[in-house]
């Protein structure tokens, strides 16, 4: 069964919010990443905030766009014990490969 994932990008002049809502993973993985593409392309100097709040799960085939997020400037935003796990393992991860150094 492929995951449902709802995509709302809300655009200001100070920030750019993409929420996302279901679960991330699978097949809709690639409507997020183009979406994601042209969202970096359109930021300028804006802030860039990925709001998983209304993630329900996190699927280990997210973590390759989220790290690259994460890499790119955004600031993930979450709930739940699990989620707020694997994004906080994420944005250990790209310190240390950013530092080169461990974490």
């Amino acid at each position: 069964m492929n995951p449902l994932l709802k995509i709302s990008v809300i655009d200001t002049p100070t920030e750019q919010k993409l929420v996302l809502e279901g679960e991330l993973g699978g097949s809709c993985l690639v409507e997020l990443q183009r979406v994601w593409g042209e969202l970096r392309h359109q930021r300028s100097k804006r802030a860039c905030i990925v709001d998983l709040s209304a993630t329900t799960v996190i699927r280990d085939d997210a973590c390759l766009l989220l790290s690259t997020m994460i890499a790119d400037g955004a600031k993930l935003v979450v709930a739940g014990v699990l989620n707020k796990h694997i994004v906080t393992s994420l944005k250990r991860k790209c310190r240390t490969v950013s530092t080169g150094g461990a974490a």
